[in-house]
């Protein structure tokens, strides 16, 4: 399933969706959560980077960012577009993060249009994961997607609940 969906996204990354992507405000996106971020610089994991424009926001502020994105066409234009030495892209997707290995590396984990494409049991493997790679006091950021998905990039349903318990 991930195969598929990461071909989804790769089919999908066109200059325009990459143009669309890279417009989305940061300042509205995360206005509900922006007090969360750290005020001081932090290692900030960004799984699911997409362009790294989250990323790049992050590292403008001067935190130290590690960009996961599997999908290379899009990892590849966030490298063209975000050159900021303190972006990191790593090569790697949940459930597993297998080439994130160091414990509680991260104060900070943001994923944004990520969750919906794990399945419950996958979901319970990254959280674990997650437990693992942020800080006992980090926080995780998640933008959550409801609804109806592209057909080449398919989608669970969520339970937000189910998630906080997590």
């Amino acid at each position: 399933m991930r195969n598929l969906i990461f071909k989804g996204y790769s089919d999908a990354a066109t200059p325009e969706f990459i143009a669309d992507y890279e417009a989305i405000d940061i300042g509205l996106f995360y206005k509900g959560v922006m007090d969360l971020f750290p005020q001081t610089q932090s290692k900030i994991i960004d799984i699911g980077a997409g362009t790294g424009r989250d990323a790049a926001w992050l590292a403008d502020l001067g935190h130290e960012v590690t960009a996961v994105e599997p999908v290379q066409k899009l990892s590849d234009a966030g490298k063209r577009l975000h050159k900021q030495p303190n972006i990191a892209w790593v090569d790697d997707s949940l459930p597993d993060l297998e080439k994130i290995t160091n414990e509680n590396q991260f104060e900070m984990a943001i994923l944004s249009g990520v969750w919906q494409h794990l399945n419950e049991t996958e979901r319970e493997i990254a959280m674990r994961k997650l437990s693992k790679i942020i800080s006992p006091n980090g926080l995780v950021i998640m933008a959550l997607r409801h609804g109806i998905a592209s057909p080449n990039r398919p989608v669970f349903a969520i339970d937000v609940d189910a998630t906080i318990e997590l």
